[in-house]
């Protein structure tokens, strides 16, 4: 059971280089709600990271630098996404809802969806469960308290 909604569904032509933050929301049934907050900062003129950025509504924040080379490595598994462009409906009591969001200087345009990761989703699902992964203190890195 799935209920998913997009407004654009070939992200190659979203001008992905030219994101500027990606906002995650998972609300899951029986654990606190979480945002990942995802925002690009040129750190100098050829570096570029990506600060990731988590709160939990009870309050916990957590902050990590992710390098380039990862974030590249992400989205360019979701520039090949061709995404429906239809919603489908479904009914259901308990379960994960997913926002995931994207912001350019010039668009912004958004991914929903509750239940199993809808097919053709799951370049999506794959960057939610590694900055998850991060938030949780799985993934370790030398970077100033972040992840590569």
């Amino acid at each position: 059971m799935q209920q998913y909604k997009n407004n654009k569904n070939n992200l190659n032509s979203l001008e992905l280089d030219n994101l500027q933050e990606i906002n995650i929301l998972i609300l899951d049934s029986f654990k606190p709600e979480l945002r990942l907050e995802l925002l690009k900062e040129q750190q100098s003129v050829n570096k570029k990271l990506w600060r990731l950025k988590s709160k939990m509504n009870y309050g916990e924040k957590k902050e990590f630098i992710l390098s380039a080379e990862k974030m590249n490595e992400l989205l360019n598994k979701l520039k090949a996404l061709e995404l429906p462009e239809y919603e489908e409906l479904a009914w259901g009591l308990d379960g994960i809802t997913y926002k995931i969001e994207f912001i350019t200087k010039n668009d912004c345009w958004f991914y929903e969806w509750w239940g199993d990761v809808p097919k053709g989703y799951e370049a999506f699902k794959e960057l939610i469960d590694y900055l998850t992964r991060l938030v949780n203190k799985k993934v370790n890195s030398p970077e100033r308290g972040g992840a590569s």
